[in-house]
């Protein structure tokens, strides 16, 4: 079959298949998969089951029968019973993240629903300016992979990760313990992080059936095999939420859960609810739902990762050798982004960023009190000293030209910061706006930065102050009678 783009000309051909034989054909082909990737585990899967294929369709995971959304939310819980937590990494780096309940118990009738439990603790713990979360949920196919306890000890070693350990609440006895013993519902996010996962967590311990939360790495063959095939539950985008469809599947029956989309919009937890047309991706038709790409995703995600890594490990460094009092600044700047949400603190954010890129430009270019090609470069005039330090640093025209373009936007950005917080008009200034001015920002410092070779001889300005407070300390207790 020749690949066609999805909503259009594949419409007839899909249109073609009911809702249950495209499931059905994309489960043998997933699980196909499933028994190739697992034959190096132990011994063959066994066959996968219509009820538990049914169960994997459904956008609630494990759910028999749909519950309300706001059904046992004033339903008082024990706490689980938890062993320390196994934080192996617990860092602002974004990852994948899967939160894992148990069917049997999470699922009773007179409980909260995990999914509800989850998409509030998201809500509570990830800033709304910031939030972009995707959730998938499902069953976790225990049955066709884990046939022995050889296998299922081989699986939870590739989890935890040997090499590179993986970031998770729960010990290897824990979790081999816990998915020996119960079906496994997981509820695999994306686009949270380490840190914020920890405060998810903390926020569903409480929730019954809960078991605990662990990393996802995308490009490894059992992440793919446990997860690649979950269906999409929701996403979650500032104040909105979205839950997905088919677009091209109305043309043979309206098969939306309506209800559970009213059950949303009541809940109070979102500000808008709206279908999102997910398309053919994630169905047979879908090519790129493979382990082959699942495994270059996981390697794009470790490559721009590195790269950034070692952009911000050169920032570091630079820094602590030219003036460490950049230092504070830097940390001002950045915590000004984080707490950005009134026009106080849009006011603080262009503040923090121009005291940065003013002690950056005392510490490279000191002020003179002769121009230099026209242009005044005394303490005010930061910029243009900055301007110099470039042209005298960079001889080719379109590099030079690259990096003042860069300085020029960094200025126009805070200007219009400056501006709108003297107005009070926070609302004017959406946070991604301010989230390209932090990018900029360090792009803009690391160009600055990394014009010369580190120094050879380290700068006496930031430690004179101190050199001549302790030697006035020493001279006064020496002169002082005894």
């Amino acid at each position: 079959m020749s690949r066609r783009s999805p909503g259009t000309t594949c419409t007839g051909v899909i249109r073609d298949l009911s809702p249950v034989h495209r499931d059905r054909a994309r489960s043998h082909t997933r699980f196909t998969g499933i028994r190739t990737l697992t034959a190096s585990l132990g011994d063959g899967a066994s066959d996968t089951s219509r009820d538990d294929t049914a169960s994997r369709r459904s956008g609630r995971p494990g759910v028999k029968e749909r519950r309300s959304v706001s059904q046992g939310c004033d339903v008082a819980r024990p706490p689980c019973s938890l062993a320390p937590l196994n934080f192996r990494r617990d860092t602002g780096e974004n990852l994948r993240t899967a939160f894992y309940f148990n069917e049997d118990v999470a699922f009773r009738p007179s409980l909260m629903a995990p999914h509800v439990a989850v998409v509030t603790a998201i809500v509570n713990v990830v800033p709304s300016r910031l939030r972009h979360v995707h959730v998938r949920a499902g069953t976790l196919p225990w049955s066709q992979i884990a046939s022995s306890g050889e296998r299922l000890i081989a699986i939870v070693d590739s989890l935890l990760g040997v090499e590179t350990p993986t970031w998770s609440t729960m010990s290897q006895g824990e979790l081999f313990e816990g998915l020996g013993r119960a079906s496994v519902v997981a509820y695999l996010t994306q686009g949270i992080s380490a840190k914020e996962s920890r405060s998810i967590h903390d926020a569903l311990r409480s929730t019954d059936g809960y078991m605990g939360a662990i990393e996802v790495k995308p490009n490894t063959d059992i992440s793919w095999v446990l997860y690649g095939y979950l269906p999409v539950l929701c996403r979650i985008v500032s104040c909105e939420l979205r839950l997905p469809y088919r677009k091209y599947e109305l043309e043979v029956e309206d098969n939306r859960d309506h209800g559970f989309f009213q059950e949303w919009q009541q809940s109070g937890l979102f500000s808008t609810v709206i279908w999102e047309d997910t398309g053919a991706q994630g169905t047979i038709f879908d090519p790129y739902d493979s382990v082959d790409h699942a495994r270059l995703t996981g390697e794009v995600e470790e490559l721009v990762g590195a790269q950034f890594a070692n952009v911000v490990d050169e920032i570091l460094m630079r820094i602590a050798q030219l003036d460490p009092r950049l230092f504070a600044l830097m940390h001002g700047a950045l915590k000004s982004f984080e707490q950005f949400d009134t026009a106080d603190s849009l006011a603080h954010v262009s503040v923090s960023c121009r005291r940065l890129v003013n002690r950056l430009a005392d510490a490279l270019y000191p002020p003179r009190n002769t121009p230099v090609n026209g242009r005044e470069v005394g303490p005010d005039e930061y910029r243009n000293r900055l301007w110099a330090y470039v042209e005298e640093h960079l001889h080719s025209k379109s590099n030079r030209t690259l990096v003042l373009t860069t300085l020029k936007d960094i200025g126009s950005r805070i200007d219009k910061l400056d501006s709108a917080a003297s107005r009070g008009v926070h609302a004017d200034v959406a946070p991604s706006e301010v989230h390209r001015l932090l990018i900029s920002l360090t792009t803009l410092v690391y160009d600055l930065l990394t014009l010369a070779s580190p120094l050879t001889e380290m700068p006496d300005a930031p430690y004179k102050e101190t050199v001549s407070r302790m030697i006035k300390e020493m001279l006064h207790d020496r002169d002082r009678p005894i």
